[in-house]
């Protein structure tokens, strides 16, 4: 795995554990768990992807498609929730940092879309 993967799958998850921690509301906390298992559990799901469905390549695209449909598999209401973080969070980070981050956004709106 890159390491400027790794850095964003680790800081996404740094992200969504810390807007729980915030969060006013259940509705406003993904069902989801958060937790280092599930994390390894989006990693796992996004290289099987790109080994026998992708580019043979691990891709900022499929690991964002792979975070959307594991975090969602439970409650689709969470599709809200990971919607602003992407348009909250990531858009601006893509814009300011660039790296993965823009193809990350971009494969977490396409799996959002997918799935809506």
């Amino acid at each position: 795995m890159p390491p400027t993967l790794l850095d964003v799958l680790l800081q996404s998850f740094a992200d969504l554990r810390a807007s729980a921690a915030t969060a006013g509301s259940d509705n406003e906390k993904l069902e989801s768990a958060l937790s280092t298992a599930e994390q390894i559990g989006v990693l796992e799901d996004a290289i099987l992807h790109s080994n026998f469905f992708g580019e043979h390549a691990l891709t900022a695209r499929t690991l964002a498609s792979s975070l959307v449909g594991s975090l969602t598999r439970r409650e689709p209401e969470d599709l809200a929730i990971l919607n602003k973080y992407l348009h909250g969070v990531v858009e601006p980070r893509s814009k300011e940092e660039g790296g993965s981050w823009p193809e990350f956004l971009e494969g977490g709106r396409d799996a959002i879309a997918t799935l809506s």
